[in-house]
Formats: C-alpha cells, sequence, structure tokens
C-alpha cells in the first residue's frame, strides 16, 4: 500500500483541506499555519498571517516587508537595517550651551524635521560681572571689568585711591601693602613731604611752609624764609655780613668758604692765598717801606 506525504493547501476540485497522506489528518506538519506572522525588521516591519505556500510545501506569511529609506534623526530604523538613528552617533549624549555663567547642560537630540542633531540646552543670559569667581558676563575671563571695584578701608596719604584685590570665590581681600600703592610705608622714612603710613599726618620734618620746594629733612635750615635754602648764594658782600648761615651749610658769613673773598687781607685764613712782602705789605706800598729802611740804615753807617 502506498502513502502520500502531507502537503499543505486545499484539494484541486473542491477547495476542500486534503488529507494527503490519508492519516485522518489535513495540513500536519504545519504547525504556524494561520497563526499571526511579521516580516522585515524597522519601518519596513509587516504583520500578516502564515498561510501555505503556492506549492504547498511551506507556509509563509501573508504580507511582504516594506521598502527602507534614507536614515533619519527620529528614533526609528527608517533603512531597515535593524539600527535606529545609527548616523546620528551623538543622540542622548549630555552637551552644553554658553561659557562661564551663561553655561548650561542638555542632552543631543534629534531636530524637528529629522535632519540633524543639535543640543538641547540653551545659553543662559550675561550679567554685569562681580568678584565671586565666576564669569558673569560670559566673555571667557572670570572677575576682569568689575565696575564697582571696593576701595580699601584707609583712604589716607599715599593711600587715597587705593582699591581691594579681588580673589574670586573667596571674595575682596583685606588691604595691606601692595593694595596700597609703591609709595606705602608701614613705618614713615621717606623725605617726600607725603603721609607714606596713612596714618592722617605728614611729619613736621617733611614741611615746606616757605614753599622754597625744600624740606627740613633735606636740610633746609629755615622753612619759613623762602631765601634760605641749600641752593641759596651766599657769595655776595650783604650775604657774607648778615649773620645767616643762607646756604644751610652750617656755616654763618667770612666763616662760609664762599664768603672767601670777602675777608680782611690779615685773616690768617687768607694768607696763603695773598701776594705778601715785607711786613705783611704788598705792592708798591711795601716797596716803599723797604727802601725807607735801606736808606736809613746806610745813614746810620756814616
Amino acid at each position: 500500500m502506498a502513502f502520500m506525504l502531507s502537503a499543505c493547501g486545499p484539494s484541486d476540485d473542491d477547495d476542500a483541506v486534503d488529507d494527503d497522506d490519508c492519516d485522518g489528518l489535513t495540513d500536519e506538519g504545519f504547525d504556524d499555519l494561520y497563526e499571526s506572522c511579521e516580516v522585515g525588521v524597522g519601518v519596513c516591519k509587516r504583520f500578516g498571517i502564515s498561510q501555505c505556500s503556492a506549492d504547498g510545501k511551506v507556509t509563509e506569511c501573508s504580507v511582504l516587508p516594506g521598502d527602507p529609506s534614507k536614515e533619519l534623526c527620529d528614533n526609528l530604523d527608517n533603512d531597515c537595517d535593524g539600527d535606529a538613528d545609527e548616523d546620528f552617533p551623538t543622540v542622548d549624549d549630555v552637551c552644553t550651551a554658553g561659557i562661564g555663567g551663561c553655561k548650561t547642560t542638555g542632552v543631543v537630540a534629534c531636530t524637528d524635521d529629522g535632519l540633524g542633531a543639535e543640543c538641547s540646552a540653551v545659553e543662559g543670559n550675561a550679567v554685569a560681572e562681580t568678584c565671586n569667581g565666576v564669569d558673569d558676563d560670559c566673555d571667557g575671563k572670570k572677575d576682569n571689568n568689575i565696575d564697582n571695584v571696593e576701595l580699601c578701608a584707609n583712604q589716607n596719604g599715599v593711600c587715597a585711591g587705593s582699591t581691594r584685590t579681588c580673589n574670586g570665590a573667596g571674595g575682596w581681600s583685606v588691604c595691606v601693602g601692595p593694595e596700597y600703592g609703591p609709595q606705602w610705608e608701614q613705618t614713615e622714612l621717606a623725605c617726600d613731604g607725603l603721609d607714606n603710613d596713612c596714618d592722617g599726618d605728614i611729619p613736621a620734618d617733611e614741611s615746606d611752609a616757605d614753599g622754597d620746594l625744600f624740606l627740613l629733612c633735606e636740610d633746609d635750615c629755615d622753612d619759613a624764609d623762602d631765601t634760605i635754602n641749600p641752593d641759596a648764594a651766599e657769595d655776595s658782600a650783604a650775604a657774607c655780613e648778615d649773620g645767616v648761615d643762607n646756604d644751610c651749610d652750617a656755616s654763618t658769613d667770612l666763616d662760609d668758604e664762599d664768603c672767601a673773598d670777602f675777608r680782611p687781607v690779615d685773616d690768617p685764613d687768607d694768607r696763603a692765598d695773598c701776594d705778601c712782602s715785607v711786613a705783611g705789605q704788598s705792592g708798591h706800598a711795601g716797596l716803599g717801606l723797604l727802601l725807607l729802611g735801606l736808606l736809613g740804615f746806610v745813614r746810620r753807617r756814616r
């Protein structure tokens, strides 16, 4: 007795399902027949029902997969290769926008048209720069161009106009030497007529009351008379007999070397510079006395 293999499909004459192998069962061996099926991946995926193939040898899904298209950034597998948005690898990465205080954080997301991807972060607004260690005005530099710089507490003397130093997140510094400038001295030493230690007082020996541009600490020996100072001349007859140390060199009148030309001829200090002869006389008067002396001597010998 011959047996036939079971085939999948209806009979040729009455559209009834045949029991091809005469075992009392139809289409056995095709367990997925008439069950739900799917074909394709991504946007090409389609759903159908499993049915017998045209030759009755196998079952096949009743639908065909869709056609692939160019990949877009839309979280879909447009080209039906099993991967979505593979042409946009930065999607979902963390990203930032802006710098300094304007910097914000977001994620890379697809554009509305699906043609690209961009950061979702929106740059913040710049504000006036302050001393806080932050780039408030978003120019790439911290604590620069601060309009309201704080003044040092001490504004006396050479400290006038001094400003505090910005220490970033630490805020404004407490003023010490560097903030007060190069003329500041912890202990007043300079003879410059300034309040160098910023205590509100100029030392008495740094005054120029007479306005002769010489200070007492610069050897001005009389700050009440502008004609008496280290630059004054003491080389005139009037200056050499006024009893005043006009040039502040600690020598007065004829004791001052500048007055040497006005000393009496018999001044011991001037004899070395004098062209002297007999008996301290010079010139024709001395010669006359010498001749008279010789004449008297000759007469006595006679």
